[in-house]
């Protein structure tokens, strides 16, 4: 199983279990999960250029692209 697999896994039970404990559980590092959570709330870098490209292809009846 991929660690990004296991950090979400972790990430959705960090209220009901300790964190230390299921990175052992899981054999992943805690930096690692506290690194992958604090990328998870950061927005999309290119979500403002996608929504342009729905408006122009929308505008083009998706001729183009």
């Amino acid at each position: 199983m991929r660690p990004s697999v296991k950090y979400r896994i972790i990430y959705r039970h960090k209220d009901k279990y300790p964190i230390q404990f299921m990175c052992t559980f899981f054999g992943v590092s805690r930096s690692g999960y506290y690194n992958f959570a604090k990328r998870m709330d950061l927005s999309d870098k290119d979500e403002a250029i996608a929504k342009q490209i729905v408006v122009c292809q929308e505008q083009t009846n998706k001729t183009y692209g």
